[in-house]
């Protein structure tokens, strides 16, 4: 047992964690906010470098992939939002080095070299934007130190046949000047095995692998530039890529009811029996897409082949500037680039329902943050942002299947139809809280938001040649108003 004096001596009690759940630095005992925070001990013992493995150690945090839509789902405490609209923002936020991105495909990006990660559940709206109604997930990387560092790392994992490795560089440049640089990667080969490859008459036919892998190469590199005292400045680069064999539901595994694997119907006449165990083990069933529906698809998927594929670059540019004693501006630039493009099977085995999807994501960001510091009880802060975002999301998708009995006359595709989907959006957003220390223990904050949000959106739905009405298009203005 240890005695007081060792105890309250101990690194592990008396180590202060400091969060930015309200935009600033404060203890995590003094945020008026339900967080769970890993500090950079805790990713590191726990071997967390993506969202999916931080969910595995929250609770009440559930990430589920998707094969469609906006990638993913993001639950906090069983409020979150469908992985199948592609239009509207998540309603738990991620917020990287002070950016906000509200795309579920960025659960695919590892983030290496990071140095906290903060849970915000419930609300977030007044300091994060209406894409954190459910919560918040923040994320802060390393920045470089006043001493050269050099990390080396890596490694195999026998289970799933898979490497990693890790480099970090990092330290000062000058008097006024950092940089630390990031890199890493891993491949695992056999992640998932696949059922179907043994036990499933046509899984040579449509060219099914008996393992299911991934591999992702990550970079980053921090350059800080502090050339007074009250002024600093942090530039950010993210480069993320990520790939996988079997696409977003290689990861999904079935539990049958029935006690079997039902047959998939198609054109109410023609049947496809899929094949997997029924068992939550590890395991997964596919076949790849009909050789019959394959003519036409691009992105170089028209082997078939379930897949996923990921490129992301992200900037960020952050300065604070120290006005006087009582009053500190920050300036957040963010720029985001996303380009995914996967195959999926919704069949369970049967490789006949399914889709092809391309998400091509770009947003830049701009916020100004004023906040005060003055002795006495009452403080505040005020913020502005600004983004204007453009996304596109193409689909080919698998309805009727009327491939399966002849291909497209005129163009030869086997897929029913081709769904082009265009979405311009325009944020103007400002908040201001204000604090009030009433005495060491009380504090009343009162805060407001305004949004106001643009959206252009335009559909283009290209028909296959037998069905009426060829093409369809539709334009929509969309316009969201006010948020408190």
């Amino acid at each position: 047992m240890l005695s007081a004096s060792v105890y309250a001596e101990s690194s592990d009690v008396l180590e202060e964690i400091i969060v930015t759940a309200r935009q600033q630095s404060e203890t995590l005992q003094d945020v008026p906010v339900t967080i769970a925070a890993l500090t950079e001990a805790d990713l590191d013992r726990y071997n967390i470098t993506s969202l999916v493995d931080a969910a595995k150690m929250v609770p009440n945090m559930v990430i589920a992939q998707g094969g469609s839509g906006n990638g993913s789902s993001l639950r906090l405490r069983g409020i979150g939002s469908s992985s199948i609209s592609a239009a509207f923002d998540h309603s738990v936020a991620i917020n990287l080095d002070g950016v906000v991105v509200n795309r579920g495909r960025f659960i695919h990006n590892s983030y290496l070299d990071m140095r906290q990660l903060e849970v915000l559940k419930g609300p977030q709206s007044l300091y994060f934007g209406k894409s954190a109604t459910a919560g918040v997930v923040s994320i802060t990387t390393n920045d470089p130190g006043d001493e050269f560092e050099l990390q080396l790392g890596g490694g195999i994992e026998t289970e799933y046949d898979g490497t990693f490795y890790e480099m970090v560089i990092s330290g000062p440049i000058s008097d006024t000047f950092g940089a630390r640089l990031a890199v890493g990667g891993s491949k695992n080969d056999e992640l998932f095995e696949n059922y179907s490859f043994a036990n499933d008459p046509n899984a040579s036919l449509n060219g099914a692998s008996k393992y299911y892998g991934d591999e992702s190469t990550n970079m980053r590199l921090t350059l800080v530039w502090e050339p007074t005292d009250n002024f600093k400045a942090k530039l950010k680069y993210n480069y993320s890529e990520f790939d996988n064999s079997g696409g977003g539901t290689a990861w999904s595994e079935e539990l049958c009811a029935e006690g079997a694997h039902q047959r998939t119907v198609v054109l109410g006449a023609v049947f496809f029996q899929g094949v997997d165990d029924c068992k939550i083990n590890g395991n997964t069933s596919k076949i790849g897409l009909n050789p019959a529906l394959r003519p036409g698809l691009p992105f170089g998927y028209d082997d078939g082949q379930p897949g996923l594929e990921q490129e992301t670059d992200f900037i960020s540019l952050q300065m604070d500037w120290d006005i006087n004693e009582n009053y500190t501006l920050t300036s957040i630039t963010g720029w985001v680039d996303l380009e995914h493009v996967e195959l999926d099977d919704y069949s369970y085995g049967a490789g006949v329902f399914g889709g092809l999807h391309n998400n091509l994501y770009e947003s830049i960001s701009q916020e100004f943050r004023l906040s005060s510091s003055y002795d006495g009880p009452i403080n505040f802060q005020a913020g502005l942002f600004m983004q204007e975002i453009e996304q596109e999301f193409d689909a080919y998708q698998y309805a009727a299947n009327i491939g399966l009995l002849a291909a497209d006359p005129i163009t030869g595709n086997g897929y029913d139809y081709n769904k082009h989907h265009f979405l311009d959006t325009d944020v103007l957003s400002a908040f201001v809280a204000v604090y009030w220390d009433i005495n060491d223990r009380t504090e009343v904050t009162v805060g407001a938001r305004y949004t106001e949000e643009d959206k252009e959106w335009q559909d283009r739905n290209s028909l296959r040649s037998p069905v009426p009405a060829g093409h369809l298009s539709a334009h929509h203005d969309l316009i969201d108003g006010l948020e408190v």
